[in-house]
């Protein structure tokens, strides 16, 4: 009898744990608040890995080309939630995923979604996910990257992805998605064919180009040749009026020190075109006034620009006139000698 009891006994622990271990591990549920945390949290980056794509290209009807870029997703924190969605825009049409973790689907138009495969089992912290795709023809402009994806997860609201919005550029001043990777390998990634013989124009080409520019213009260290149209090829927006060209320059190897009357002109960038120009800077730099007018003799988004042995005076109605005239500052710069022609010039919109 005592027997009986114990056999039965152990049947009913191993049916007990035949039970349990044919039990599927519970979904993890997600909720509106941590499907906010996760669109917060999550790093999407872009980049383009050639232009030059033949593998994976399918021909297309008027062009055989395709290029190879990746999306890469990122969290600082585990997430293991698998029911999710991306929707995102995409310019040009995705052939293919090139991975078995995510699918990703063509719905319509330029509209892509992109969920986790089976074998996908969530974000780990701090781990990097790429899922590498083909798309048509090719890729050599930030304007083809799309901001703005979706996380969506059924009965919840949508999120926006935080790393995917659109970011101000101070240094251009426009506004553009800043989940973009670096270039590491322009002429793979840029060049789109084997004819395809466009110089890659970066900081370093523009100033060879300014440098190579300059040198023919400068015949001597204390005079600078820079005729009217010289000038007014460098200057934003069109000249109104160009004193003929003083015959001398003025230094700027202390630097430049910016003083001005328009609060709301930020000058981040300027200081930023500054460096690239190898220009600092200081206190003790070359004074750059930039005054406020109310006269008619600058137009209304206009500027008169004076460059003396004293320094540079900016006079303007307006901040936008202000800062054309900064601009038309930094490109007469002479970067082979850290110089500026001493000129007086007043320039306005023309449209005509």
């Amino acid at each position: 009898m005592m027997i009986g009891v114990r056999w039965l006994a152990l049947v009913g622990t191993v049916a007990l744990l035949v039970a349990c271990s044919s039990e599927k591990p519970a979904v993890q549920t997600i909720t509106q608040e941590s499907l906010h945390e996760l669109a917060q949290n999550l790093q999407v980056a872009y980049r383009v890995e050639s232009n030059l794509e033949k593998e994976h290209c399918k021909s297309v009807p008027s062009e055989s080309r395709c290029y190879r870029a990746v999306y890469s997703f990122s969290t600082t924190k585990a997430h293991t939630v698998k029911n999710w969605a991306i929707y995102f825009s995409h310019v040009d049409y995705i052939q293919k995923a090139l991975t078995e973790q995510f699918s990703l689907e063509h719905i319509n138009g330029d509209l892509y979604v992109i969920k986790p495969a089976m074998s996908f089992n969530g974000f780990e912290a701090n781990a990097r996910y790429e899922l590498p795709f083909v798309a048509d023809l090719w890729s050599v402009t930030e304007s083809k990257v799309m901001p703005n994806f979706l996380l969506v997860v059924d009965g919840l609201n949508a999120e926006t992805i935080q790393s995917t919005t659109e970011k101000y550029q101070e240094l251009t001043g426009d506004v553009r998605p800043h989940f973009m990777e670096s270039l590491t390998d322009p002429l793979t990634q840029l060049r789109h064919g084997e004819e395809d013989l466009t110089p890659i124009v970066n900081n370093d080409w523009r100033r060879a180009q300014l440098l190579a520019e300059q040198a023919l213009e400068v015949k001597s260290s204390d005079k600078i040749s820079l005729d009217r149209a010289s000038v007014e090829d460098r200057i934003i927006p069109k000249v109104k009026s160009l004193k003929n060209p003083r015959k001398g320059i003025l230094s700027l190897a202390s630097g430049i020190r910016i003083e001005s009357a328009f609060d709301e002109l930020t000058l981040a960038s300027i200081s930023k075109q500054l460096n690239l120009l190898g220009v600092k800077e200081t206190s003790e730099g070359v004074r750059v006034q930039l005054l406020r007018v109310t006269d008619d003799v600058v137009a209304e988004e206009g500027y008169s620009l004076s460059i003396a042995n004293e320094g540079a005076v900016i006079k303007a109605r307006q901040a936008a006139g202000a800062f054309y005239g900064l601009q038309s500052l930094l490109a007469l710069i002479d970067t082979s000698q850290t110089t500026l022609p001493l000129d007086e010039i007043i320039a306005e919109q023309r449209f005509a």
